[in-house]
């Protein structure tokens, strides 16, 4: 059984670091750090994360994502 790591903190670590998160998300390294102080990652990152922590053995817990249901049904009315 995997254990998800349960900090941001922790899957940034495992994924290498700040600059290694960074590229691999395609965004800055004070993006990262900002993820880190405030214990969560855009949803744009689930993805990528999920994929490359699968590929070291690892996982995450799902409320590391910021999933904002109310910015997502915004977009969905204006785009409707």
């Amino acid at each position: 059984m995997i254990c998800p790591l349960n900090t941001v903190r922790d899957v940034i670590k495992a994924l290498g670091g700040t600059k290694v998160a960074a590229e691999l998300c395609g965004v800055s390294d004070n993006a990262i750090s900002n993820w880190r102080s405030w214990n969560r990652m855009p949803a744009h990152s689930f993805p990528i994360v999920s994929r490359e922590l699968l590929n070291r053995g690892l996982t995450a817990e799902i409320s590391l994502w910021n999933f904002d249901r109310k910015k997502f049904d915004r977009q969905e009315q204006v785009s409707a």
